[in-house]
């Protein structure tokens, strides 16, 4: 979990936006095209869900927090 926060923190300052933001924009570029719930009676999740949207999460970002979850290199 460690490895996953500090990776997920890393691309937020890179890309200016909050952890929460670059979490829904990882999760909304896996492969198997997740869709999102947000179960959230908080304005502001709703809108980090939301901005997650319009967000073009590169891949070495997608990447970097996948190789954290994994815990190794993933191809």
């Amino acid at each position: 979990a460690r490895r996953v926060q500090a990776a997920l923190q890393a691309v937020a300052t890179r890309y200016e936006r909050s952890v929460a933001t670059i979490a829904y924009a990882w999760l909304a570029r896996l492969p198997s095209r997740a869709h999102l719930i947000v179960g959230s009676s908080r304005l502001a999740a709703m809108q980090e869900a939301q901005a997650a949207l319009a967000l073009n999460l590169d891949a070495p970002s997608w990447h970097t927090i996948w190789a954290a979850g994994a815990g190794r290199d993933v191809p």
